[in-house]
């Protein structure tokens, strides 16, 4: 029982840097991307704030796969009662972010049309953040399959149909997307990227259930740490001065092999202390609103983009301060929300 405990603890501890880390990477992006139009001081905090926070939906991902697998869920019980649970977040906020950008963007009736047509279905995400949900439902779908491995189950007549309808359900995703290349000329790679994450979500598993086989000290684990974010740094400002690549995604990101091995010493980190993390009620509310954090934030940052304009100019200020009036914004606002019975299937 005490193990369950501070199995949940740590979890949220980790949920919760894992959300800030997420805003992070989006409120520093704009700045990482004006390279050579703004002081190289500020530039290079971007930069590393950027680096330093890209273990986030990795970690995500870990976290799933850690409070999911090896627990004894039916094929038939894990799809109705879990997996269909994201369908509603799926339709409802990318609904929503057509809604969001109609209003504050001001975009025209023809390109909301266009989103809400090709959007949804073909690019998988009306708005940029939303990527996550098909790429974690498709995940959903395989999860069955590999936790009854974990398991040890001996495959059965009901296996055997869900994988053979598992890959005939993504070869027609994949047929259609051919399709929409060739007619459309427009990329439907959305079905495509969870297989990247299969790694990190087995991976949760394996480090929460033996961290301690792995011989592998704090102080090494941080070195490791520090050496890549170095590394990741030096490579972004080499990629950008003299490569021309502005990119913050070209030298680490959720599908690359500094991003992983980053996200797994942390994850290796959280777990291996997991005796240090005392509950905390503050911790608690925001991990558990964490979803909707994500979810919601963009909204919140982009309006604060407009109030405060004044300390644009100094990355150092600005980009902390953007990242806390975000998050504070986003989290009193999931909270109020959450108080609605009928919105709370939604995050």
């Amino acid at each position: 029982m005490e193990q369950k405990t501070n199995k949940k603890i740590w979890i949220e501890y980790l949920r919760v840097l894992a959300i800030i880390a997420v805003i992070v990477i989006h409120v520093t992006t704009g700045t990482y991307n004006k390279f050579g139009h703004i002081d190289i001081t500020h530039w290079l905090f971007a930069s590393f704030l950027n680096s330093c926070s890209r273990f986030a939906v990795p970690v995500f991902v870990m976290i799933s796969g850690c409070v999911l697998l090896g627990r004894d869920i039916g094929i038939r019980k894990f799809y109705t009662t879990r997996a269909i649970r994201l369908i509603p977040p799926i339709l409802f906020w990318s609904l929503f972010y057509i809604a969001f950008e109609y209003l504050y963007h001001n975009q025209d009736i023809g390109t909301l049309m266009w989103k809400l047509k090709f959007g949804i279905i073909i690019s998988g995400n009306a708005y940029y953040h939303l990527w996550y949900l098909p790429m974690f439902s498709c995940l959903m779908l395989v999860f069955p399959v590999i936790n009854n491995y974990i398991l040890g189950h001996k495959p059965t007549k009901e296996d055997f149909f869900l994988v053979l309808g598992l890959f005939l359900f993504f070869m027609l995703l994949n047929q259609i997307s051919i399709y929409v290349s060739e007619v459309f000329h427009i990329g439907m790679d959305w079905f495509k990227t969870f297989p990247w994450f299969l790694g990190y979500f087995i991976m949760g598993y394996f480090i929460d259930h033996y961290h301690h086989v792995i011989r592998i000290n704090n102080i090494a684990t941080m070195g490791i740490i520090i050496f890549l974010l170095i590394l990741v740094n030096v490579l972004n400002f080499y990629s950008a001065s003299i490569l021309g690549i502005v990119k913050d995604t070209f030298i680490i990101n959720n599908t690359g092999f500094f991003d992983f091995i980053l996200t797994l010493c942390i994850f290796y980190l959280f777990a291996k202390n997991r005796k240090i993390f005392k509950e905390n009620y503050l911790i608690s509310r925001i991990a558990s609103a964490s979803f909707g954090i994500y979810l919601i934030h963009p909204v919140f940052m982009e309006v604060s983009f407009d109030y405060l304009g004044a300390y644009v100019e100094n990355s150092l200020i600005y980009l902390p301060l953007l990242v806390m009036v975000t998050f504070i914004a986003s989290y009193f606002c999931i909270l109020l929300v959450s108080k609605l019975k009928w919105l709370r299937h939604l995050f």
